[in-house]
């Protein structure tokens, strides 16, 4: 074993000693009075950390992130603090004192809360690691990036580059904290919206597209089953409505926000679906409304997935990303049974789910892909898209769960996917194979697919 810090470096640690110190440096103190602050293995790093594992006290670990130089060891030591005394409120502790340290590379704090937002909060809800470490998580956040009072969020200013990608990682950690019923707290559902309600970026000189979708993808860590949460999540979709709005007017960098509002919208209304219909209305929304021809409806109820919405998505936005992410919902709802035949494809109010829905929704998909006018990226998605109808059941039903697997293998999915292959020269590489990938999943008996190509031809 080797000693952390070497004869020259002990003097650092001498509390009554003095020393020179260069421009930036700073002086940590370790904690406890213990001769050895703490012991590191391999300090060179010559050997993968795989090979070799050992146990220190937590006060070891602390010692290691605080004053060891070497950003590496800082890692290892927060992985360590996670995995061995994450269920300490000691661990919790120094942690949060060290995530508040802003002479720490970014990088570590990033990983400091992650470590405590899964190994000390959601692997312990309900006892009080899980509440200390969910309690420092969000102070922390409100009194880094709140105004006076912690109500609403101070103006983005993203001068520091080290706070801009903790307070990105501070955000995705709080989204994902978990209760004892491992659903997301209502509270964590309306910071997210009142995140992007009073999101101010008129002083700031630079570019808020990276942040907003990284609040926006924030969405996708949640996780809501009880129907007492609907009317909070239907405000934080209007909130993310009211931003893809936005983005049809006012195109982001490469559409990153619109792309994440879109996958954002997509899993809401899986939740949303999910919860039944024995729900008293939301409330109306205090999102702000976009006078635009092309701003997407926001009337659809709640318990129903608004299909136009995103069969505009497909067919109407200007961006790849977007048509991608499309793809991607539509996919998502078929498999879950919740997709309906939209108003633009003949459907009605009255238009069922299900198995007619997810029939509607892989027809449409089908189209998407054999249209030659459309990027290879997003034909590309939607053979991904329908690998992954197949490996998932259609429905909850036993009914529906046992046709599933048949609407996909009938004649008319595997003859359109043979038609695509037969395009030859036209196709690239990667969607050929994943054309013949998909084909092949889908014959039902050994020389289908031969068959099925011979006739195509």
């Amino acid at each position: 074993m080797h000693r952390a810090h070497t004869c020259e470096k002990a003097t650092a640690y001498d509390k009554d000693g003095k020393e020179d110190l260069a421009p930036g440096e700073y002086k940590p103190v370790p904690y406890g009075n213990s001769p050895v602050t703490w012991m590191q293995l391999d300090p060179n790093f010559m050997w993968p950390p795989a090979c070799f594992s050992f146990r220190q006290s937590w006060s070891n670990w602390i010692n290691q992130l605080r004053c060891e130089r070497n950003v590496v060891a800082q890692w290892a030591a927060v992985v360590a603090l996670g995995e061995q005394h994450g269920d300490t409120l000691n661990a919790v502790s120094g942690l949060a004192d060290a995530l508040e340290d802003d002479r720490l590379f970014y990088g570590v704090r990033q990983k400091i809360a992650q470590t405590l937002a899964t190994q000390c909060a959601t692997a312990h809800p309900g006892t009080p690691v899980g509440d200390q470490a969910s309690h420092k998580l969000l102070f922390y956040f409100k009194s880094r990036w709140y105004g006076k009072g912690l109500v609403d969020p101070r103006p983005n200013d993203f001068s520091d580059f080290g706070a801009y990608f903790v307070q990105k990682a501070m955000v995705r950690v709080n989204a994902g904290l978990r209760d004892a019923a491992d659903t997301t707290p209502e509270e964590q559902i309306e910071r997210l919206r009142v995140l992007l309600q009073w999101n101010n970026n008129e002083a700031n000189p630079y570019d808020d597209a990276e942040y907003l979708s990284c609040v926006v993808g924030a969405v996708l860590l949640t996780r809501v089953t009880a129907p007492a949460q609907r009317r909070a999540l239907g405000l934080l979709r209007e909130e993310v409505l009211r931003y893809l709005n936005r983005e049809l007017l006012y195109p982001t960098p490469r559409n990153i926000v619109g792309a994440s509002c879109v996958n954002a919208l997509s899993h809401i209304d899986t939740m949303i679906g999910a919860m039944g219909d024995e729900v008293a209305e939301p409330a109306a929304p205090e999102a702000m409304e976009v006078e635009t021809p092309r701003t997407l409806a926001a009337g659809a109820p709640l318990e129903r997935v608004d299909a136009s919405l995103y069969y505009g998505c497909l067919h109407a936005a200007h961006s790849e990303a977007v048509r991608t992410q499309a793809v991607i919902a539509v996919a998502r709802f078929c498999s879950a049974g919740l997709w309906r035949q939209p108003p633009e494809r003949g459907g009605t109010a009255d238009s069922e789910a299900g198995w007619a829905g997810a029939a509607d929704g892989i027809e449409l998909l089908l189209e998407i892909c054999e249209r030659t006018d459309e990027c290879e990226a997003v034909r590309l998605q939607v053979v991904e898209a329908l690998r992954g109808v197949n490996d998932r059941t259609l429905a909850p039903t036993a009914e529906a769960s046992a046709e599933g697997p048949r609407l996909l293998r009938s004649a008319g999915v595997l003859g359109r996917l043979g038609w695509i292959l037969n395009e030859g020269s036209a196709l690239s590489a990667p969607l050929r194979e994943g054309a013949y990938q998909l084909l092949t999943a889908l014959a039902q008996e050994e020389g289908a697919l031969e068959r099925q190509i011979a006739e195509q031809r």
